[in-house]
């Protein structure tokens, strides 16, 4: 938590992605790494005192890390403006 309340979460997702070739075999094709970091604030909705909520406000979500492997060699990725 900063200064100004707001959290950080960093999640690492490791992805397999499936491909199934002629003989109706599943293999995998490539894997796929990502990091991403989400912000956001929690605060107290106390209108009325026996019913509070949090209400969470989210602030940022960036990708940090892209991996893409393929047979264990990091494959080139082009920018994509978006």
């Amino acid at each position: 938590m900063d200064k100004k309340g707001n959290f950080k979460v960093t999640l690492n997702v490791p992805i397999t992605i499936l491909v199934e070739n002629k003989d109706k075999v599943w293999e995998e094709a490539r894997h796929v790494y990502v990091t991403a970091v989400f912000k956001f604030k929690i605060s107290v909705n106390d209108k009325f005192p026996k019913f509070k909520k949090f209400n969470i406000t989210p602030k940022d979500l960036e990708v940090t890390s892209l991996k893409v492997l393929n047979d264990g060699q990091e494959e080139e990725m082009e920018e994509m403006m978006i």
